[in-house]
């Protein structure tokens, strides 16, 4: 059975949920052939299956985030190469390991941001939003990392992400108030500008910020790997750069209000709304002290280990596609000298031959 979100996925429920999406798509599909191109209903329907149509890679990447579809696409993929290292299955089965494995790095993220469950039982309202606003932050975020080539569906999902932060962080202060307080009543009691300073006091953490731009994916797959390895990456500054979940503050003070500016959309979608695209403004509010910079040796370190690590994993794949016999990880190990093994990771993942930077050189090129 699932937990509350942000909390782990059971892959029944996700199998089910992906199952009546499906079936959803596939309705509006037939219903849109019916009807007439260039007509506001055909437009309207079009729009709603693309909506139907996001929603159904999103539910597939829940499902593949759980332990058992990990284990299982991984276990496909090392049978696949070992049979065949030219099947064409293998694209495909490699993006779903990777959304799937991205996607449950994230929901532990959010996991972790998550703040103790409340006692006062007015505040349990507040603590599910969160936990579902959270959720949907988790999910936005492996769609923008999924989609950096693409700036126009890369700025629909951040916009996604932006308004699930909004609401999280709404939900985050709606819960501090209310326990701090003992009051059910102590948010609708807080002014317009009470209620902004709590927001900018509950997202201290910057755990609520939506990325600014697309990054590339080996940039993300690297951080995943350096995190499963053992290492803190460090952030380049397109990394950094993100947007508050709630305007500047001069705009705050000025409408005496905590909400977004409206922003121009381009995508042709029913949701149009406010966030990252319509401002671009980067501008963070002062958080808590961060750790020290990083030195020169560090940023070195990290360069060559990178480095490293993708060379690794090309030479494997040339050795993987130049051999017709059985593989064998410990012996491809030994001649890359990059050991693909990962069984101990912290998802307890088998990462024979199914390292991300060689998932990566799985899929297809342009």
């Amino acid at each position: 059975m699932c937990k509350a979100k942000p909390g782990r996925r059971c892959p029944k429920c996700r199998a089910s949920a992906l199952t009546a999406q499906q079936a959803t798509v596939r309705r509006l599909h037939a219903k849109l052939q019916t009807l007439k191109p260039g007509t506001s209903a055909h437009s309207q329907l079009l729009q709603e299956r693309d909506l139907a149509a996001r929603e159904l890679i999103m539910r597939q990447a829940d499902l593949d985030s759980t332990e058992e579809a990990r284990a299982d696409l991984a276990a496909e993929i090392e049978r696949r190469l070992a049979t065949n290292p030219r099947d064409k299955e293998l694209p495909r089965l490699s993006k779903r390991l990777i959304e799937g494995r991205l996607m449950e790095a994230y929901r532990r993220d959010q996991v972790a941001a998550m703040p103790p469950r409340p006692t006062h039982p007015a505040a349990l309202t507040a603590y599910k939003e969160l936990g579902d606003a959270r959720y949907d932050m988790a999910r936005c975020r492996l769609r923008m990392d999924m989609n950096g080539g693409n700036q126009r569906e890369w700025e629909y999902w951040s916009r996604r992400h932006y308004e699930a932060a909004e609401n999280a962080n709404i939900a985050a202060a709606r819960l501090q108030v209310i326990e701090e307080s003992g009051d059910a009543h102590a948010w609708n009691a807080l002014s317009d500008s009470e209620r902004s300073a709590a927001r900018v006091q509950a997202a201290q953490d910057e755990t609520f910020s939506t990325p600014a731009a697309p990054r590339p994916l080996e940039d993300v797959l690297q951080d995943y790997a350096d995190r499963q390895e053992g290492f803190v990456p460090i952030p380049d500054a397109l990394a950094e750069a993100a947007h508050p979940p709630y305007p500047p503050a001069a705009s705050l003070m000025k409408n005496d209000r905590p909400t977004t500016a409206a922003g121009v959309d381009d995508t042709p979608d029913t949701n149009k709304g406010t966030g990252p695209s319509a401002s671009r403004d980067t501008t963070r509010e002062p958080a808590s002290p961060r750790n020290p910079e990083p030195g020169p040796r560090a940023i070195a370190a990290q360069k060559k280990r990178r480095n490293q690590r993708r060379r690794s994993a090309r030479q494997l794949m040339s050795q993987i596609r130049s051999t017709s016999s059985r593989l064998n990880p410990d012996r491809f190990a030994s001649k890359s000298g990059y050991n693909t093994s990962a069984g101990g990771a912290p998802n307890g993942d088998s990462l024979d031959f199914t390292g991300m930077l060689l998932l990566m050189e799985l899929l297809p090129t342009k």
